[in-house]
This record gives structure tokens, sequence and C-alpha cells, in this order.
């Protein structure tokens, strides 16, 4: 079988189509976005490449009838670089139109209902107004907190059509610490994969009111019940600093599944790419949670390649993710790795053993 890479021909032509409705999509609701630092464009990129290599793998997966997406904290569609005066398109939107194989199903939560109204016109507006092939009755878009529409949802799908046949995709763009676990248990119960990003900066802060001298009690037992919720118990008193807490939360996805009895459903193998903002002002890491079969997953070395690349990044180089994501994709080969530099063996045909 041909090693599975994104295809980066299918993205450039995607990424100079989208870009020519960036500021109509803006224009729906001006007031209804998300600001964002040029280094965070990071992340819309990677999952640029992440959802069409993950359902091109799926796709051709046996046994996989239904390919979902969750987008737990999914915003209003479009993003403003923070001074750059440049819109691009947020992560509901990347999932919906990037993929060669569409999903069948993108589930959207937004607890802003300004922004999950928007949301849902933007994407009319693709659909009934541009050139662009999405289908708009496979988007749901749910306004709520997440950490109690996700777990409704997840039950409502499973009572109507079961467990079999699915797989999902779920990205968890934290700005904090947003997503409890209980909610990402909830996703567990349909196989799939995680893309997470795990924000330094306010977990930081969280950690440091336990330690803190100067804290109220009443800040410190809120900063015990965050870090409670997010990593699904008390194992975070013994973390010492967001490394550890981040090592801890990785554990935590490498048996996420055996709450169901179902050790097939955890998430053992975690990759991660560091992501530092110019004069380290703020990092995250993408954290990319999967299963590995015996002859290896195609994604967890596209992670690896990626990271290489990603990691020795400079402030120009982000321009130049900046400018590829705004149409200008003549440089998209030297970020995404292609067939050469991602192998695997003839009969490996998926991220899992699904």
């Amino acid at each position: 079988m041909t090693p599975q890479t994104p295809d980066n021909e299918w993205i450039r032509q995607k990424l100079d189509t989208l870009t020519d409705y960036a500021d109509e999509l803006y224009n729906i609701h001006p007031d209804a976005t998300n600001e964002i630092g040029p280094w965070a464009a990071l992340k819309l990129f990677h999952l640029i490449v992440t959802v069409d290599l993950y359902t091109r793998i799926i796709h051709s997966t046996d046994g996989i009838e239904k390919k979902l997406y969750f987008d737990v904290l999914a915003g209003s569609g479009i993003v403003e670089l923070e001074n750059q005066d440049v819109n691009i398109y947020g992560s509901p939107i990347i999932a919906a139109v990037f993929p060669e194989y569409p999903f069948d199903e993108l589930h959207f939560f937004e607890g802003q209902k300004e922004r999950a109204t928007a949301l849902s016109d933007r994407l009319d507006y693709i659909a009934d107004e541009t050139p662009l092939d999405i289908n708009r009755d496979s988007c749901y878009v749910h306004h709520g907190d997440a950490n109690h529409t996700v777990p409704e949802t997840i039950g409502n799908i499973i009572q109507e059509s079961g467990y079999s046949g699915k797989n999902q995709l779920t990205f968890a763009d934290h700005e904090r610490m947003e997503i409890h676990w209980e909610t990402m248990i909830a996703l567990s119960r349909i196989w799939g994969d995680y893309l997470i990003n795990f924000q330094y900066k306010g977990i930081s802060r969280e950690l440091g009111y336990l330690k803190s001298d100067n804290a109220s009690e009443e800040r410190t037992e809120t900063a015990h019940r965050k870090l409670h919720r997010f990593v699904g118990g008390k194992q975070y008193r013994d973390c010492n600093s967001v490394d550890e807490l981040r090592d801890l939360y990785k554990q935590q996805l490498a048996t996420i599944g055996e709450e169901y009895d179902k050790p097939n459903n955890n998430r053992p193998v975690n990759k991660q790419i560091r992501v530092t903002g110019a004069g380290d002002r703020y990092s995250y890491d993408l954290i990319y949670a999967t299963r590995e079969t015996g002859n290896g997953s195609p994604y967890i070395q596209f992670m690896d390649n990626m990271r290489n690349r990603i990691e020795r990044m400079s402030g120009d180089n982000v321009a130049d993710i900046i400018d590829i994501m705004e149409g200008n994709a003549t440089g998209l080969d030297e970020f995404i790795p292609d067939e050469s530099e991602v192998k695997r063996d003839e009969d490996q045909s998926s991220l899992g053993d699904f």
C-alpha cells in the first residue's frame, strides 16, 4: 500500500479558494471573531494537514463506515491575527473544507451564543455562496458549555446508531483548561484520536496559586478545583511543574478507554510539538494521542517529522505560515513532509487497529 501523506496539492487548492472569502466571512458577524497571536496560527496550519491525513487514512480503513469530527471549543469560524490586520479561517471551517475525504458528521461546540450563531451563518454562507464543496447538513453547531453538551451528544449518537463502524477525531483547542476530564472520557466512548492544545501559561498560573503564600484561600481552592477537573483526579498535587502536569495528562490519555473496559479505546501513544511564542511570552504543546499497530502508525511518523520542522521555527517562519494560510501557498512543501519522509510497512492500513 502506498504510504499515506497529506495531499499538498489538494491543500494548496483549498487554501487558494478559501482565502478569497475570508474577509466576506468576517463581515457576516464582524463582532464575533476570535483574536489570536501570530504564533497561534501554527496550530491551525497543523490542523489543516491533520484532518487531511486523518481522513485519507480512515477512508481506506476496513470496518470504518463513518468518520466523525468533534471540535469542543469551536469559536466563530474566523480568527483575527493580533496586530496583523489579517483574517483567517478557524478550526470548524478547516475541518469542513479541507479533507479530500470529508467527515460524515462534524460537531462544533461553542459556549458563547454570538459565536455559535456566527459559525452557523458562516457555514451557511460557504455552502450557499461559494464554490467550496461542503455538506452543510453534516455540520452541527451546539451552543452551550461543552462539558455538558459533548457527553449528551455522544450519548445521542451511540443511542441512535451504536458503537460499531465509527471513528472520531477530536480537536480540543484550550485557552486554559476549559475541557474537563469527564468530557474527554465521554469522547472516548467512540474510538478515535485526539489533537489537544495544551496551554502552558494558564496552567502555570493555576499551579502557581497552589504554591503561593499570597494567594487567598478562595483562589487556592479555585485552582485545586480547576486542576482536579482537568486531569480527572488528585494526581496533580504531585506535579511541581507544567511539564510534569503535561506528562500526567498524557498518562491519563494512555488509559482513557479503561473506564469502559475496552482497552482498545485507550490512546497509549502521545506525540507532542512544542510551539514557543516570540520572546517566550507564551508556549503550548500540540499533543496527538493515538494507538499504534505492530507495524507502526503513519501519523506518529508524520508528527515526528512536523515536530522537527516546527520546533526550530523562527519568527520569519511564522510569517511564512501566515502567508501560506492567506493563499500564497508556494512554500507549503517546506513545512509538510512527503512520502519519502513518512514510511511504513505495506500492511499498515490505519492509525490503529480498529
